[in-house]
């Protein structure tokens, strides 16, 4: 015998399989400014997120993300120290459009510490946020690059 249609129970399956929760905490004042501009654009809290998840997208495609690694050169002079010379050997610099591409990138590089005699050669990574009209590599400022995560070999320089 076949089973009679449950239309309560068809919509909570399909909603269970398609939709998903997104909760956030805000302070009062926060959130009762919220709900007053909501009101008074006649815009409903879902497509506030959808229309904020859009701009949050387009304001992404007006930044690049620059990745950067290289071997620095450090010396033993009772302790280790760097040495002041950044090796060209390593050559993974990269501009990306997109934050997710950047991260695979930088966490696909290997970094390596070798000491060698007298000296030690440690590997760097390094990871910036950089203005969306630069297309050039040997054009990039760090100095005005929004810093996002960097990691060193070997960090006890004294």
């Amino acid at each position: 015998m076949e089973e009679e249609f449950n239309q309560k129970k068809y919509i909570n399956e399909f909603n269970k399989a398609n939709y998903t929760q997104f909760n956030v905490r805000l302070l009062k004042y926060e959130k009762k400014e919220l709900e007053q501009l909501l009101k008074a654009y006649n815009i409903n809290n879902a497509d506030f997120l959808r229309k904020s998840i859009k701009n949050f997208k387009e304001e992404l495609k007006m930044k690049k993300f620059y990745v950067t690694s290289g071997t620095l050169h450090c010396e033993k002079r009772g302790e280790w120290i760097y040495g002041g010379e950044v090796l060209k050997g390593n050559d993974n610099k990269k501009i990306f459009d997109d934050i997710l591409d950047a991260r695979a990138f930088y966490d696909s590089i290997e970094l390596k510490d070798v000491i060698e005699g007298n000296n030690r050669y440690s590997d760097y990574k390094e990871l910036y946020e950089i203005d969306g009209t630069i297309n050039d590599i040997d054009d990039i400022d760090l100095d005005n690059a929004k810093y996002i995560i960097d990691e060193y070999t070997f960090v006890d320089y004294k």
